[in-house]
């Protein structure tokens, strides 16, 4: 029997379309990219980053061979947000993007059908800072996708 594992650019693809057609953003206002450097740019706001960070192959608890697994495919949405007036109002505006960010993965946890359902969600609000004039602020949102394998 052959094993046919999913290939996490497909899901990360997917994710970039989700959110390009979910987002409330002007066309061109949101940067939405994957697999680049994270930005640190304030003039390049409101951004998010896709990333994949581990993938597991874990067994289920139904099936006789080892075609029966799991794939735990972890990504981590990097978004980042800026405002030359204060830093109360660079977390009302990155929290906004968070917020409209969980709001399309929450609802399409097929994403785009590349995944058979989401597991664990988290948001991390990792930076608190101050380029040149501007405040910066950066938060990620981890979660995992599921996929069971297939046998060919």
């Amino acid at each position: 029997m052959s094993i046919r594992t999913t290939n996490t650019s497909t899901i990360t693809t997917a994710v970039q379309t989700l959110l390009r057609a979910a987002l409330p953003y002007a066309q061109g206002e949101l940067i939405v990219e994957r697999a680049e450097p994270i930005n640190a740019v304030p003039g390049r706001c409101p951004w998010v980053g896709i990333y994949r960070q581990s993938v597991r192959a874990v067994p289920r608890t139904l099936g006789l061979s080892s075609g029966y697994r799991r794939q735990e495919v972890s990504l981590a949405l990097v978004m980042t947000e800026s405002s030359s007036q204060s830093g109360e109002l660079c977390e009302e505006k990155l929290e906004e993007l968070v917020q409209n960010v969980l709001s399309a993965v929450l609802s399409d946890e097929s994403l785009l059908g590349t995944v058979d359902s989401l597991g664990d969600v988290h948001t991390i609000y990792r930076d608190y800072r101050k380029e040149g004039n501007s405040y910066f602020q950066e938060a990620v949102i981890q979660f995992t996708a599921l996929v069971n394998v297939t046998a060919l």
